[in-house]
């Protein structure tokens, strides 16, 4: 609390005509510090779902401006949004005094894949050694694993029924497993490596 005292004095020529002493209290307080939680990552089992439902947001000054930054760069200013494919969706918030902060959400796919009627498998997920691809058909498949920032950092071929991906030395964290079959149809698979 800071008090202040002020004199007012009011002159007419050579006259006195007012005098008041005056002290003002004044509380200063700062908002707390804006905090932005998007909500849990998401496996996205039906064809679309909605992000912002649950978000939480405490502190800042009311007055907020949502930003939905999409991984190719595409921001929606929107409280919430739809999406229909995996990826990293990160939502900015600024309040009222232009202070903002942010929260990614990942969104993935289930594990179980099916490319035109064809079963392919992820397991274990979470995984922490390694992480097996199964195919329940006769051919080949090609397999990267990226990370949540787009980045390609390994990638084969699985030509048998079942293959395997070392995954000791990455670094724990989301990820995605792209798959693609016939060079024209893929998928896209969020893993998690503890």
């Amino acid at each position: 609390m800071k008090k202040t005292g002020l004199i007012l004095i009011l002159l007419f020529g050579n006259t006195l005509l007012f005098c008041q002493v005056l002290t003002i209290n004044l509380i200063i307080k700062q908002p707390e510090k804006l905090s932005v939680w998007a909500g849990d990552d998401v496996n996205l089992v039906s064809s679309d779902t909605t992000l912002g439902i649950n978000t939480i947001i405490k502190g800042g000054t009311p007055g907020y401006t949502y930003y939905w930054i999409k991984e190719d760069g595409e921001v929606i200013t929107n409280k919430t949004i739809n999406i229909t494919d995996p990826g990293k969706y990160t939502l900015k918030v600024v309040d009222a005094n232009f202070c903002s902060d942010s929260d990614t959400i990942i969104v993935w796919r289930n594990n179980n894949v099916s490319l035109k009627n064809i079963q392919i498998s992820v397991f274990p997920n979470p995984a922490s050694n390694y992480l097996y691809v199964f195919k329940s058909f006769e051919g080949e498949i090609n397999y990267e694993l990226i990370s949540i920032y787009g980045n390609r950092l390994y990638c084969g071929k699985l030509k048998e029924n079942i293959g395997q991906i070392d995954v000791r030395l990455f670094p724990k964290g989301p990820y995605f497993l792209k798959i693609t079959f016939n060079k024209t149809q893929t998928e896209t698979i969020g893993v998690i490596l503890q």
